[in-house]
């Protein structure tokens, strides 16, 4: 469970049962933030709906999603001090890189399924860059998780694991714990089984000096390159990625 913090939290979407579907989910994890719920009858109402003092807002863009982008950037530049998470429509690499493109710290998909917003959260409070893992090919998160020449959010966290001899596929699995992926997810997306994901884990938390998952994947998270380089480096491997895609 997380600890009680005063930190606030606004969804914004024009879907009500979307809405419902994530307040179900977040307090079933006990997530403990101030979390509000604002339904938009349309898209435009988007800037009035904004409240004060809000830490991170989470924006569901919409089907008009490039239509819609525009407004979310006068939000984000508007809104220095708030991070911002755009729930994608389509849930594709061209829709992350251009969120993260015009100044969004997370890319969420779209999807019954709430935990990855859920982790996203976590990340973006622990002050991360949130990327979903499923976009991208296994060179390419081996890419975003080694920080091989493009993005690398978890630089500090690398050098200190590396130092205290971790090898690489602990690098790879400390990058998706400080995402928040599960033993199992992080299992299947590597090929192993979830007991060689434990004995990672387990030693990743030794490395780290770390407690408990959570402890580790803030200490793993925590940025250090400025966000809005960290984001635009994020766009730029997720370029890459598409280009690669088709051929």
């Amino acid at each position: 469970m997380l600890e009680k913090l005063q930190t606030r939290i606004q969804f914004v979407d024009t879907h009500p049962s979307y809405l419902a579907a994530v307040s179900k989910s977040a307090q079933a994890a006990s997530f403990l933030y101030d979390i509000e719920y604002t339904l938009l009858s349309k898209f435009e109402e988007l800037e009035s709906a904004v409240k004060v003092g809000v830490d991170v807002m989470v924006i569901g863009v919409g089907f008009s999603f490039s239509k819609n982008l525009p407004l979310v950037k006068s939000i984000i530049e508007s809104k220095s001090d708030m991070a911002v998470a755009v729930i994608g429509s389509n849930n594709t690499i061209d829709e992350a890189k251009s969120a993260l493109a015009v100044g969004a710290r997370a890319y969420i998909q779209r999807s019954a399924d709430q935990t990855p917003l859920l982790s996203a959260l976590q990340v973006l409070l622990s002050g991360g860059i949130y990327i979903p893992g499923q976009l991208f090919s296994d060179q390419t998160k081996t890419a975003v998780s080694t920080g091989a020449e493009s993005v690398d959010p978890f630089l500090d966290a690398k050098q200190r694991l590396h130092a205290a001899g971790a090898t690489k596929r602990e690098l790879i699995v400390a990058a998706m714990l400080a995402q928040g992926s599960s033993n199992k997810f992080i299992a299947r997306e590597l090929g192993l089984t979830e007991g060689t994901v434990k004995t990672y884990v387990h030693r990743l938390l030794k490395l780290l000096g770390a407690s408990n998952r959570t402890e580790a994947a803030l200490s793993i998270a925590r940025p250090t390159l400025p966000l809005k380089e960290l984001s635009v480096r994020a766009a730029s491997i997720l370029t890459q990625a598409a280009d690669s895609n088709l051929t």
